[in-house]
C-alpha cells in the first residue's frame, strides 16, 4: 500500500501514504484536517502552513488548496479529514460569530481535538459506519471545540461576511486549466450559475465563459510550445482530456496543428 484513502459517508475521510504525495483540491465545503503522523504542507494562494503530527488546519470553502503529504522518519503519513456543513453551525445558534476572511487557519495541538479525531479514526479501524444521529452529534462536538479553540474558525465555516465572494476574475485567471464544469466554477466562486454568468460578463465582456476558457487554454498552449514543450507534454496540463481534441481546437484557432506549429518554430530557429 503506497497510498490509500477511505471515506465514511460524505463527512469523514482518512488518508494513508508511505510516499510523498502532492495534490490540488478545490475545497467545496470547509474541512478540517488532523495529522496523526507525518507532515502536511498546505498552500492556499500565497499562504503556506505546515501541519505536523498532532496538529490541525481548517480550510475555508470555495478555494483551491495544494496539499503536500509526507511521511516522517519510519512513520507513514496518516491524517483524517472532516467536512463541515455550515448549516450545522447555524442550527446551534452560536453567538457572537466573528467575521473572518482567512482561507486557512492553523489550530495547533489541543488534547480535546486529538481525542475527537482519535474517536473518528476508530470508526475506520473498526470498519463501522456511525448513524446519522451520531454523525450529527460529532459535528456539533467539533463545532463546539472549534468555537472554544479559536472563534475565527466559526466565521470561516459560516462565510458570515455580508456579500463576501471570491473575486471572479482572479479565480478564473488562476483556474481556467482546471477540469471543471460551469456549475462547478460557479460553486467555487460562491455564486449561483446565473450570477456567475452575469458577473463573468461584467469582468470579461461579451464572451461566453466556455469560449473564454477555451481561448485561454489555447493561448497558454501556444506559449508553452514556444518555450519548447511538446503537444504530448502539455495537453493534459492545460485542461484537455485528449490530444485529438486539443489538436483540433488548436488548428481551428491558429490555422495549424500543435505539431505543425512546433515544426514551424524549429525551422525558424
Amino acid at each position: 500500500m503506497s497510498h490509500q484513502c477511505q471515506t465514511i459517508g460524505k463527512v469523514f475521510n482518512r488518508c494513508f501514504s508511505v510516499d510523498d504525495r502532492i495534490c490540488e483540491e478545490h475545497i467545496g465545503e470547509s474541512k478540517i484536517a488532523y495529522v496523526f503522523s507525518g507532515v502536511m504542507t498546505v498552500t492556499v494562494n500565497k499562504t503556506k502552513i505546515t501541519v505536523k503530527s498532532g496538529e490541525c488546519v481548517l480550510l475555508r470553502r470555495n478555494h483551491t488548496a495544494r496539499m503536500e503529504k509526507r511521511p516522517s522518519g519510519q512513520k507513514l503519513f496518516h491524517a483524517v479529514f472532516l467536512y463541515i456543513n455550515p448549516h450545522s453551525v447555524a442550527d446551534m445558534n452560536l453567538s457572537p460569530i466573528i467575521p473572518c476572511k482567512l482561507k486557512c487557519l492553523q489550530l495547533g495541538k489541543d488534547n480535546r481535538l486529538t481525542g475527537f479525531f482519535e474517536s473518528i479514526d476508530k470508526y475506520f479501524s473498526d470498519k463501522t459506519c456511525p448513524s446519522k444521529a451520531l454523525v450529527k452529534l460529532k459535528m456539533q462536538e467539533i463545532i463546539t471545540l472549534l468555537s472554544d479553540k479559536d472563534s475565527r474558525a466559526i466565521g470561516m465555516i459560516t462565510d458570515c461576511i455580508a456579500n463576501y465572494k471570491p473575486d471572479l476574475e482572479t479565480f478564473m485567471r488562476n483556474n481556467f486549466t482546471r477540469e471543471l464544469t460551469l456549475e462547478e466554477f460557479a460553486q467555487f466562486t460562491g455564486r449561483s450559475l446565473s450570477a456567475f454568468k452575469r458577473d463573468f460578463s461584467e469582468a470579461f465582456g461579451r464572451i461566453t465563459p466556455s469560449r473564454w476558457i477555451m481561448g485561454q487554454r489555447l493561448d497558454r498552449a501556444k506559449s508553452l510550445i514556444e518555450e519548447g514543450k511538446s503537444p504530448m507534454e502539455i495537453y493534459l496540463q492545460i485542461g484537455f482530456k485528449n490530444l485529438s481534441h486539443f489538436s483540433t481546437a488548436f488548428k481551428k484557432r491558429f490555422g495549424f496543428s500543435p505539431s505543425q506549429y512546433k515544426f514551424k518554430l524549429c525551422e525558424t530557429n
